[in-house]
Protein backbone atom coordinates (compact mmCIF):
# COMPACT_ATOMS: atom_id res chain seq x y z
CA UNK A 1 0.00 0.00 0.00
CA UNK A 2 1.38 3.81 -0.89
CA UNK A 3 2.71 6.00 1.96
CA UNK A 4 1.72 9.21 0.11
CA UNK A 5 -1.47 10.27 -2.20
CA UNK A 6 -0.45 10.30 -6.03
CA UNK A 7 -2.99 11.89 -8.87
CA UNK A 8 -2.16 11.06 -12.89
CA UNK A 9 -5.12 13.97 -13.84
CA UNK A 10 -6.29 15.40 -16.80
CA UNK A 11 -8.12 18.87 -16.40
CA UNK A 12 -11.01 19.08 -18.75
CA UNK A 13 -13.24 22.88 -18.96
CA UNK A 14 -15.84 21.05 -21.29
CA UNK A 15 -18.32 20.16 -18.86
CA UNK A 16 -20.20 18.40 -21.84
CA UNK A 17 -17.65 16.09 -21.57
CA UNK A 18 -18.69 14.80 -17.55
CA UNK A 19 -19.39 10.66 -17.19
CA UNK A 20 -20.75 10.13 -14.06
CA UNK A 21 -24.29 10.65 -13.73
CA UNK A 22 -24.21 11.75 -10.36
CA UNK A 23 -21.80 14.60 -11.45
CA UNK A 24 -23.84 15.83 -14.50
CA UNK A 25 -27.06 16.20 -11.93
CA UNK A 26 -24.32 18.23 -9.94
CA UNK A 27 -23.74 20.37 -12.69
CA UNK A 28 -27.01 20.72 -13.21
CA UNK A 29 -27.62 21.99 -9.98
CA UNK A 30 -24.77 24.77 -9.95
CA UNK A 31 -26.43 26.34 -13.45
CA UNK A 32 -29.87 26.25 -11.80
CA UNK A 33 -28.23 28.60 -9.37
CA UNK A 34 -26.81 30.91 -12.20
CA UNK A 35 -28.30 34.21 -13.16
CA UNK A 36 -26.60 35.03 -16.56
CA UNK A 37 -22.92 35.64 -16.62
CA UNK A 38 -23.64 36.26 -12.68
CA UNK A 39 -21.87 32.95 -10.47
CA UNK A 40 -24.43 31.95 -7.82
CA UNK A 41 -23.72 32.32 -3.81
CA UNK A 42 -23.26 29.14 -0.92
CA UNK A 43 -25.93 31.40 0.59
CA UNK A 44 -28.22 30.59 -2.90
CA UNK A 45 -28.85 26.87 -1.88
CA UNK A 46 -28.19 24.44 1.08
CA UNK A 47 -27.05 21.18 0.31
CA UNK A 48 -29.81 19.52 1.63
CA UNK A 49 -31.64 20.99 -1.47
CA UNK A 50 -29.22 18.51 -3.79
CA UNK A 51 -31.45 15.19 -4.36
CA UNK A 52 -30.35 13.00 -1.29
CA UNK A 53 -28.28 10.44 -3.62
CA UNK A 54 -25.94 13.35 -4.48
CA UNK A 55 -25.17 14.71 -1.29
CA UNK A 56 -22.50 12.11 -0.49
CA UNK A 57 -20.40 13.43 -3.65
CA UNK A 58 -20.31 16.71 -2.69
CA UNK A 59 -17.55 19.10 -1.27
CA UNK A 60 -17.19 22.87 -0.59
CA UNK A 61 -14.12 24.58 -0.01
CA UNK A 62 -13.42 27.92 1.21
CA UNK A 63 -11.57 30.46 -1.08
CA UNK A 64 -8.97 32.29 1.27
CA UNK A 65 -7.83 35.27 -0.12
CA UNK A 66 -4.37 37.02 0.71
CA UNK A 67 -3.58 39.38 -1.46
CA UNK A 68 -2.65 37.22 -4.65
CA UNK A 69 -1.85 34.31 -2.40
CA UNK A 70 -5.23 32.20 -2.67
CA UNK A 71 -5.45 28.83 -0.18
CA UNK A 72 -8.29 26.33 0.54
CA UNK A 73 -9.84 25.36 3.16
CA UNK A 74 -12.92 22.17 3.41
CA UNK A 75 -16.05 23.08 4.42
CA UNK A 76 -18.40 20.14 3.55
CA UNK A 77 -16.97 16.53 2.98
CA UNK A 78 -19.53 14.17 1.26
CA UNK A 79 -19.16 10.40 2.63
CA UNK A 80 -18.58 9.14 -0.77
CA UNK A 81 -15.50 11.44 -0.83
CA UNK A 82 -14.05 10.43 2.93
CA UNK A 83 -14.80 7.07 1.66
CA UNK A 84 -13.26 7.42 -1.36
CA UNK A 85 -9.99 9.00 0.43
CA UNK A 86 -10.08 6.99 3.60
CA UNK A 87 -9.95 10.00 5.45
CA UNK A 88 -12.01 13.24 6.86
CA UNK A 89 -10.80 16.62 5.44
CA UNK A 90 -13.86 18.54 6.53
CA UNK A 91 -12.20 21.76 8.19
CA UNK A 92 -8.72 21.72 7.44
CA UNK A 93 -6.57 23.22 5.26
CA UNK A 94 -6.09 22.01 1.60
CA UNK A 95 -1.72 22.68 1.76
CA UNK A 96 -2.31 20.53 5.06
CA UNK A 97 -3.71 17.49 3.62
CA UNK A 98 -2.19 17.59 0.24
CA UNK A 99 1.56 18.24 0.55
CA UNK A 100 4.73 17.69 -1.36
CA UNK A 101 4.93 17.06 -5.71
CA UNK A 102 0.83 16.18 -5.65
CA UNK A 103 0.36 19.65 -3.99
CA UNK A 104 1.02 21.76 -6.79
CA UNK A 105 -0.47 19.48 -9.64
CA UNK A 106 -3.85 19.49 -7.72
CA UNK A 107 -4.03 22.53 -6.18
CA UNK A 108 -3.51 24.10 -10.12
CA UNK A 109 -7.19 22.56 -10.99
CA UNK A 110 -8.76 24.85 -7.59
CA UNK A 111 -6.78 28.14 -8.59
CA UNK A 112 -7.77 27.81 -12.27
CA UNK A 113 -11.28 27.98 -10.97
CA UNK A 114 -10.99 30.84 -8.54
CA UNK A 115 -9.00 32.58 -10.78
CA UNK A 116 -11.33 32.50 -13.82
CA UNK A 117 -14.84 31.60 -11.99
CA UNK A 118 -15.47 28.90 -14.71
CA UNK A 119 -16.75 25.72 -13.81
CA UNK A 120 -13.83 22.39 -14.76
CA UNK A 121 -13.67 19.06 -14.68
CA UNK A 122 -10.70 16.66 -13.97
CA UNK A 123 -10.18 13.15 -14.46
CA UNK A 124 -8.07 10.25 -14.34
CA UNK A 125 -6.55 8.13 -11.53
CA UNK A 126 -6.11 8.67 -8.27
CA UNK A 127 -3.77 6.83 -4.84
CA UNK A 128 -4.32 7.11 -1.43
CA UNK A 129 -2.72 6.54 1.50
CA UNK A 130 -3.00 2.83 2.56
CA UNK A 131 -5.63 2.79 -0.92
CA UNK A 132 -5.60 1.02 -4.04
CA UNK A 133 -5.37 3.01 -7.23
CA UNK A 134 -8.85 4.39 -8.36
CA UNK A 135 -10.65 6.50 -11.20
CA UNK A 136 -11.90 9.88 -10.44
CA UNK A 137 -13.87 12.35 -11.78
CA UNK A 138 -14.56 15.78 -10.24
CA UNK A 139 -16.58 18.58 -11.11
CA UNK A 140 -15.35 22.08 -9.69
CA UNK A 141 -18.02 25.10 -9.70
CA UNK A 142 -17.12 28.55 -8.24
CA UNK A 143 -19.19 30.16 -5.47
CA UNK A 144 -19.11 34.26 -5.41
CA UNK A 145 -21.33 36.03 -2.64
CA UNK A 146 -20.79 39.31 -4.62
CA UNK A 147 -21.41 37.14 -8.17
CA UNK A 148 -17.56 37.78 -9.27
CA UNK A 149 -14.97 36.98 -6.53
CA UNK A 150 -14.72 33.67 -5.91
CA UNK A 151 -15.14 32.72 -2.54
CA UNK A 152 -15.89 29.18 -2.58
CA UNK A 153 -15.75 26.06 -4.42
CA UNK A 154 -18.73 23.84 -4.53
CA UNK A 155 -17.15 20.51 -5.83
CA UNK A 156 -18.74 16.84 -7.20
CA UNK A 157 -16.21 14.40 -6.45
CA UNK A 158 -16.75 10.31 -7.77
CA UNK A 159 -14.19 7.78 -6.80
CA UNK A 160 -14.65 3.81 -8.53
CA UNK A 161 -12.66 0.94 -8.96
CA UNK A 162 -14.42 0.50 -12.37
CA UNK A 163 -14.02 2.11 -15.77
CA UNK A 164 -17.57 3.10 -15.17
CA UNK A 165 -17.85 6.54 -13.04
CA UNK A 166 -21.92 5.88 -13.14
Amino acid sequence: MPTRTQFLLTHDPDLNNLRSPALIEIYKFWLGLRTGAVLPARSDFHPTDLPPNLMPHIAIADVIRNGSDLRFQWRLVGTHITEGTGRDVAGRYFDDVYGGDNHDDLVAAYLRIARNGAPLRWHGDCQFVDKEWMMTEVVGMPLSENGRTVDKLFMGMVFSQNVDLG
